[in-house]
């Protein structure tokens, strides 16, 4: 029976509540307990959940929500925050402070459904940790789009037009299917072990995507950063890329520190250096192409395999690595170009312009298929190991600048000149005729 009454009181009260009320409220529910918040600057500092119920505008110099408690929900509602204008063209510089700030060390706040405008950032939460923040625009912003701490979770959001940085986190964060545009600065930037994820960003300024130490960059796009030095994606030390796209920045499309692994991406149309990496890398099943500099560029102890590689000013640039099983073509230059110590084997290189392949010191060719270049293999420093290569279609089949370069077991077929060398070199190279050579290596009709 009390139940019944009960019902009956509350369905009473629902449909007895006047409509200027309900109204007033706007998209909140009635009954649902979030504290609305009504006007600005506004003070949260009790755990709770909280909701806008209009557009509101701050004032002077004050963040427009500063959040001093831990476990705190503010649902934007679909609503604006504005900061107020300064009177100098850009909002922000001269007017408000953070549109929503996590003021002292305050833990999980989450944040929602709605847009930020001209503050000094627009959500500057980086003194929290385990922030949530979704659906949100931050926009024309003096700094940062969106900032936050340790192990937050930035997702569906877009920044643009900010004056820094459109979304960056310290370490530990994920920021997944965000969008960044035209900043002076970075796109998006993370710090140590976080992840970046099926994200978009176009004129980053300095930098589209900067991943810390130990981060992964997946599925991202990374395009038209104009600044200096124009990077696409940069992962700084033990980091990965897989399955990005860079394309159209002013400087390198895909750049990694030492440990770093690039994997399944695609780099086009940069003006520097298409994929660059520093030690110990591993390069491998990306497609390069129209870079203003060389395709992929290795330092000591890398690999690089497997990758499709054309219409580079070079193909790939290597020192003390493996280059294996990579297909390069109509390279300005020269398509594999090993500076010493190398490993070169089972690579495709035609259509050059100047080489098929040219290796330093110390260098080991082998299993290599050499076609259509004004010379196949130029070995232009001593010591260089060629063997078991086939070389077809050349103006030049082998050149040699160098001494004690051994050259055996390769096919020669149809080459202008099979093999060349210079003034005074003549230790350890054979220089072929019809047939079979001492060293093995067979010329073909």
């Amino acid at each position: 029976m009390f139940r019944r009454l009960f019902s009956t009181l509350a369905l009473t009260t629902l449909f007895a509540f006047p409509a200027a009320a309900q109204a007033t409220l706007g998209r909140q529910f009635i009954g649902d307990y979030r504290t609305p918040i009504r006007s600005l600057p506004f003070v949260i500092d009790e755990p709770g959940s909280y909701v806008l119920t209009a557009d509101l505008e701050g004032v002077p110099i004050e963040p427009g929500v500063a959040v001093r408690a831990s476990d705190v929900t503010i649902d934007l509602n679909g609503f604006t925050l504005r900061g107020a204008p300064n009177g100098v063209g850009l909002q922000g510089a001269l007017g408000s402070g953070p549109g929503i700030l996590v003021d002292g060390a305050f833990d999980r706040l989450t944040i929602y459904n709605g847009r930020l405008v001209g503050w000094s950032s627009g959500i500057d939460a980086v003194q929290g940790r385990d922030s949530r923040v979704r659906d949100v625009d931050s926009v024309l912003n003096l700094e940062f789009g969106i900032r936050v701490g340790e192990r937050a979770f930035v997702e569906d959001c877009h920044a643009s037009d900010n004056g820094a940085t459109g979304i960056d986190g310290v370490d530990l964060v994920t920021i997944k299917n965000c969008v960044a545009v035209n900043h002076a600065v970075r796109g998006i930037r993370t710090g140590n072990s976080s992840f970046i994820v099926d994200c978009h960003v176009r004129n980053g300024g300095q930098m589209g995507i900067e991943a810390g130490p130990r981060s992964i960059v997946r599925s991202s796009r990374s395009e038209f950063n104009v600044g200096s030095p124009g990077v696409g994606i940069r992962s700084i030390e033990a980091g990965s890329v897989f399955d990005s796209t860079t394309n159209d920045n002013a400087g390198i499309g895909i750049q990694g520190g030492g440990r770093t692994i690039v994997r399944g991406c695609h780099s086009f149309q940069n003006a520097g250096r298409g994929i660059q990496v520093s030690d110990a890398s591993i390069v491998e099943e990306n497609l390069v192409n129209g870079s203003g500099q060389a395709a992929i560029f290795m330092n000591a102890f890398g690999i690089a395999r497997g990758n499709m590689i054309h219409t580079n000013l070079n193909g790939v640039v290597s020192q003390l690595s493996l280059v294996e099983d990579n297909f390069v073509i109509g390279s300005t230059e020269v398509g594999i170009l090993a500076n010493g110590g190398d490993e070169v084997r089972d690579n495709v290189s035609m259509r050059n312009f100047v080489s098929g392949i040219t290796v330093g010191q110390d260098a080991m060719v082998t299993g290599n298929y050499l076609r259509e270049n004004p010379v196949g293999i130029i070995a232009g420093v001593d010591d260089a190991r060629v063997s078991d290569n086939h070389i077809v279609q050349n103006t030049v089949g082998f050149r040699s600048f160098a001494n004690d370069v051994t050259v055996y077991k390769n096919s020669f077929s149809d080459n202008g000149t099979t093999f060349d060398t210079g003034a005074g070199v003549d230790q350890g190279c054979s220089i072929l005729a019809d047939g079979d050579d001492a060293f093995g290596n067979i010329e073909q009709d």
